[in-house]
């Protein structure tokens, strides 16, 4: 029996066809490298409990939450009704992390506020102050908060919570 071709030019065969998969597979991640990855990020905002301030009255209340991540758009939900409202309310952002993301992710919160949209509006008769505000400036339509801290998600944890 014989060969076709000698086994050293098939032995260098394989050794050429092994060095330029490295070399694509190389070249691959390199220029994954220089393009930041994209992240979906899920805002999930179920329910809230105990909204309220000396003012509200339960059966009264139709609360709304509103919310700015990152460099998107407002986030404005629909209203509920009660103390403890129910809003069921998803959203996701496709987010490139890159350094400017990571520092935002690092040194901030997502504030998610919540109001009463069935507050009245004070006029002449209340002195020119709305219902709640102090005298001062400020007012407190706003009946309750919760502050998310967003650092662990560049890890790529995710989180579930209740605040």
């Amino acid at each position: 029996m014989r060969l076709r071709k000698p086994i050293t030019e098939t032995v260098r065969f394989f050794r050429e066809r092994e060095a330029s998969k490295n070399m694509a597979k190389a070249l691959t991640l390199n220029q994954g490298s220089l393009r930041a990855p994209r992240r979906a990020i899920t805002i999930q905002v179920i329910q809230a409990r105990n909204l309220g301030g000396p003012w509200v009255k339960a059966a009264d209340v139709q609360p709304f939450f509103y919310y700015q991540f990152y460099t998107f758009d407002e986030r404005y939900s629909h209203n509920s009704n009660g103390i403890n409202p129910r809003f069921e309310d998803t959203n996701t952002y496709e987010v490139v992390f890159d350094a400017k993301a990571q520092s935002y992710f690092e040194r901030e919160q997502l504030e998610i506020m919540f109001f009463d949209d069935n507050a009245p509006i004070g006029g002449i008769q209340d002195g020119g102050l709305e219902h709640g505000e102090v005298q001062g400036g400020g007012s407190n339509d706003m009946i309750g908060i919760a502050r998310v801290p967003l650092a662990s998600l560049i890890q790529g944890n995710s989180m579930t919570d209740s605040i």
